[in-house]
Formats: C-alpha cells, sequence, structure tokens
C-alpha cells in the first residue's frame, strides 16, 4: 500500500495523476473521433449509392483482414514526413479520419438493417430541418432500451 501512496505524492513529475491525465488526453478525443467519424462513413456506404462504391467497400474489408504489424513501418514513415513524431497527432487524427475499418464495417451492417424509410419518415411539422433528419437516422444508433 505504501507504493500506491508514493505514485500519487511523489516529488517527481511522474505522478499517477500525470498518467491519468496522459490517458484521457489520448483517448477522449480518439474515442470522439472514431465515433463521429465511422458512423458518418458507414451511413454512407449504407444508404447512398454512389461510383466505386463495391470497390471502396471491399478495401474497407481488405483493410480489416490486413493485420496492423504490416502497417507500423508505412506509418511511422509517413508520421515522420508529416512532422508528427512526439506528439499526440498520430493517435487522434487516424481516428477522426475513420481510419478503423472495423467499426465502420460493424455500423455498415447495423444501419443496413435499418428499414430505409424508418430515417425518412416525416416526425411533425420541422421534419425538413437538419436536426430532424439527424435525429431520425442517427437515434436507432444511439437509442437506449
Amino acid at each position: 500500500m505504501d507504493g500506491y501512496v508514493e505514485g500519487w505524492e511523489t516529488s517527481t513529475p511522474y505522478t499517477f495523476g500525470r498518467f491519468f491525465w496522459n490517458t484521457f488526453l489520448i483517448i477522449l478525443p480518439k474515442t470522439i473521433g472514431t465515433a463521429v467519424s465511422c458512423t458518418m462513413v458507414a451511413y454512407g456506404f449504407a444508404r447512398f449509392d454512389f461510383p466505386l462504391k463495391k470497390v471502396f467497400f471491399a478495401s474497407v474489408i481488405a483493410i480489416l483482414l490486413l493485420p496492423n504489424v504490416v502497417t507500423r513501418i508505412p506509418q511511422y514513415i509517413l508520421f515522420r514526413e508529416l512532422g508528427w513524431l512526439d506528439s499526440f497527432l498520430p493517435l487522434w487524427v487516424p481516428s477522426a479520419t475513420a481510419g478503423d475499418a472495423f467499426f465502420v464495417f460493424m455500423l455498415v451492417q447495423f444501419l443496413r438493417a435499418i428499414p430505409d424509410d424508418m430515417g425518412t419518415r416525416p416526425r411533425g411539422s420541422t421534419a425538413a430541418t437538419r436536426g430532424r433528419r439527424w435525429s431520425s437516422w442517427s437515434c436507432p444508433c444511439w437509442r437506449r432500451r
């Protein structure tokens, strides 16, 4: 128990509080970026028809099947060329650009199961506003049961 107390009260700048703060600094933007960007990309795949849609979705599945170890060195070289080494940007930016193929794939499958008319049904006199359109398709994703 003494080691735990010393971890909080040490005279060095490396305390448990600093470790918790660093964790939140990485996890919160990463989680929010992943949730927002993957939901938007998955909605585009699930609801819209556009040229090369099948090719792009096949590339998402191919990325999903690719081991992460294979991409580590190319990612490092890319981040070095962008000047992002020794910063949080390599942890945040891929999440904000739907960089996780697993979540995109799973959300596409979920959104395809929702009937099309559920997202377009009118809800009162304000159904044409963007806020109502957003809530009509996003509610099935975030609804509590």
